[in-house]
């Protein structure tokens, strides 16, 4: 008997529990309170599908400011340091070192007078022009006999002969004060000249050959 009280009270009990859950649910205020008490769970560090912008290495996490920008990207003008001047030593030395200007060769002169005619009838003017023409070869003797030594100057008296033919002969020099050299010279050349053959005889010619030199100027 006692045993059947206690089962009827807990089903009366069941039954009263089971009628207000009965309603709640219908009225949707169960799954109202169930989804407001239900934990809320928060993801921390959850990743991010945005690709997060690439930081230049040395600017730190905070993007530049527009000037810092501008300023990074603008090009400084580079400035050269200027050249040093060279020293006032340097340059003399400069000077010193550099090869002087070979020497201005000297003015040479081979003068031609006291042509005669000794013997025989022969127009000097003839024996002058014919001289004349032996000037140059005349100074190219000088000229090399001054190679290697001191300038000199100097005379030769000169007397040969005109043959028939018109050839010189017995070229001679008479009291020269030039060297040796230069008056063996001076007689190659004057017997290498062909005069016009005299009318009558064999002529005989006497000439004074003169040589002298100029230093030339510095300007």
């Amino acid at each position: 008997m006692l045993g059947f009280t206690f089962s009827s009270v807990l089903f009366v009990a069941m039954l009263a529990a089971v009628g207000p859950l009965t309603t709640a649910l219908r009225s949707g205020d169960l799954v109202a309170k169930l989804r407001d008490n239900a934990p809320t769970t928060v993801l921390e560090h959850a990743p991010s599908l945005t690709p997060e912008p690439r930081l230049e290495a040395g600017l730190g996490a905070n993007p530049a400011s527009p000037a810092a920008t501008q300023a990074a990207t603008t090009k400084r003008p580079t400035t050269r340091a200027p050249k040093p001047a060279a020293s006032a030593s340097a340059t003399a030395s400069a000077s010193a070192s550099a090869p002087s200007p070979p020497p201005k060769p000297l003015v040479l002169k081979v003068a031609l007078g006291g042509v005669k005619v000794t013997s025989g009838s022969y127009k000097a003017d003839v024996v002058k022009s014919k001289l004349g023409a032996t000037r140059g070869a005349l100074e190219q003797c000088y000229r090399s006999e001054l190679e290697g030594r001191e300038p000199f100057g100097g005379s030769i008296d000169m007397s040969f002969q005109i043959d028939s033919e018109g050839q010189a002969r017995g070229v001679g020099a008479r009291n020269p004060d030039v060297p040796s050299n230069l008056v063996s010279c001076v007689n190659r050349t004057l017997s290498r000249v062909k005069y016009p053959p005299p009318e009558e005889r064999a002529a005989q010619i006497g000439c004074t050959i003169r040589f002298s030199f100029e230093k030339p100027s510095e300007s």
